[in-house]
């Protein structure tokens, strides 16, 4: 029998959200996964507690990426076992943030005392761009643009929908409708 908790405690998670440009902050990203990291220790040790202390904050989050990485690293290292990271949705950070994210990811990889495993969600660039050692198993899955774009069609259409029963949009007719449907699903570009 599989124990779900102590799997469940082994994994990390971050979701990039577009529409909340803090989550998008890759010192905030590793802060909240050395903070997921951290809260599975009984003890956090001393040395590590007055790092953090000692760390640069602007106002919630340490402000140097780098310090908020070695802080992660130093947390996983604490953890027996091997850790999964699972982060959702690079593709909405910025280029700048992409390379720090992508920079960092891979020297989790690539260091032998860490035991991780990557999932990362976004686009197809994302295998180029991480650059990982051959010696590393790397697989992708791909998702078509066909499906995509019908996941896309049936929110907005739901979505759409919802907003002329409350009241939020006022049109009158249904050929209207169809076409804002159509126009947003195309303007979204399988995005």
């Amino acid at each position: 029998m599989v124990d779900y908790l102590s799997q469940r405690r082994k994994v990390l998670f971050y979701y990039c959200d577009y529409a909340d440009q803090r989550s998008l902050d890759p010192s905030n990203v590793f802060g909240a996964l050395a903070k997921q990291a951290l809260e599975r220790l009984s003890t956090i040790p001393d040395a590590l507690g007055r790092e953090i202390e000692q760390a640069d904050y602007d106002g919630d989050r340490i402000s140097d990426p780098q310090n908020a990485l070695h802080i992660l690293r130093r947390s996983i290292g604490l953890l027996s076992g091997q850790m999964h990271i699972v982060f959702d949705g690079i593709d909405e950070v910025s280029e700048s943030s992409k390379r720090i994210l992508y920079d960092s990811f891979r020297s989790l990889l690539d260091n032998p005392i860490l035991r991780i495993k990557l999932f990362i969600t976004g686009r197809e660039e994302v295998e180029e761009l991480l650059h990982i050692k051959q010696t590393i198993a790397f697989s992708k899955i791909l998702v078509s643009q066909i499906v995509i774009s019908q996941d896309i069609e049936s929110y907005v259409r739901a979505s759409t929908r919802n907003r002329i029963d409350s009241g939020a949009l006022a049109i009158q007719d249904p050929l209207l409708e169809r076409l804002i449907v159509e126009r947003l699903v195309q303007g979204a570009k399988g995005m």
